[in-house]
């Protein structure tokens, strides 16, 4: 049996190649033969090599399984998340259960190129002016303006939902990632809070008249009076170039009951016993 330039025996080739440089042992997967020292112990470069292969296959089931629990949050989070292409048409490489489900649509009518605006705005005239909103924003490359808020998703015969929507470009690749998420509730609530806003000035406004009316009545009252040569009775009302006459005098305020009372006038009772 010959040997090859390295000094192994021809014929004990095992595909695993351990090369010897300056005292250490290196494995090469080639079609040499086994190449260890002279002093080397039997297997230790096979040893080596399944070693690393090992450690190599678990490194990589690690990968896998992190990427699979990666994948089942992003997959049950309550937000909407979807990884897509915006030019030259909107293709998804990925969406998680809530994305088309905020959008009130599914994942087949999302399959096809560019089928996402038909599939989640209904009304024509809307759809075409959110999607040249979004495409402009987006061409701008500022993540300020990639934000579209209280977005209505409208479905005829049902009532009226808004999401909030967000998209942030993949760095170095063409690609953005968009979120969704629900905001009808907080709508809502803002809505009822305007109309109880609504209510209040309306009786505040009504308030205001009513005072204003008031007034207008009390003066009224005087001027029949001084045409009657009676004194005035409400002196809160009088101008203040015109004194009141005699023979009159002011009601006290009640600070308690009557805030904002005003001073009126009453003829002087006597109380002097006959």
């Amino acid at each position: 049996m010959t040997s090859d330039a390295q000094g192994a025996p021809a014929g004990e080739r095992s595909g695993i190649t351990a090369v010897v440089t300056a005292g250490s042992v290196r494995s090469q997967r080639d079609r040499g033969a086994c190449l260890l020292p002279t002093d080397s112990p039997p297997g230790i470069g096979t040893e080596n090599a399944l070693t690393a292969r090992q450690n190599s296959e678990t490194a990589l089931e690690n990968l896998r399984e992190s990427e699979a629990f990666i994948r089942t949050v992003l997959d049950n989070l309550p937000v909407g998340l979807a990884v897509n292409a915006l030019h030259p048409r909107v293709t998804f490489r990925y969406m998680n259960e809530s994305f088309p489900r905020l959008y009130r649509t599914t994942r087949e009518q999302l399959a096809t190129p560019d089928a996402f605006w038909d599939a989640a705005y209904e009304d024509p005239e809307f759809r075409a002016a959110i999607r040249q909103r979004v495409l402009e924003d987006c061409a701008s490359g500022d993540p300020a303006r990639m934000v579209w808020r209280d977005v209505p998703i409208t479905r005829r015969g049902q009532p009226t939902t808004y999401i909030t929507a967000r998209n942030l470009p993949v760095p170095g690749r063409p690609l953005i990632i968009s979120m969704v998420w629900d905001v009808t509730e907080a709508r809502q609530a803002e809505a009822r809070l305007q109309e109880q806003l609504d209510e209040l000035r309306r009786w505040h406004q009504a308030t205001l008249d009513r005072e204003g009316r008031i007034l207008e009545l009390k003066r009224e009252v005087n001027e029949l009076l001084r045409q009657a040569g009676q004194p005035a009775r409400y002196l809160s009302v009088l101008p203040p170039d015109l004194p009141p006459q005699a023979g009159t005098r002011r009601r006290e305020q009640n600070p308690i009951t009557r805030p904002e009372a005003d001073l009126e006038t009453r003829p002087a009772r006597s109380f002097a016993r006959p």
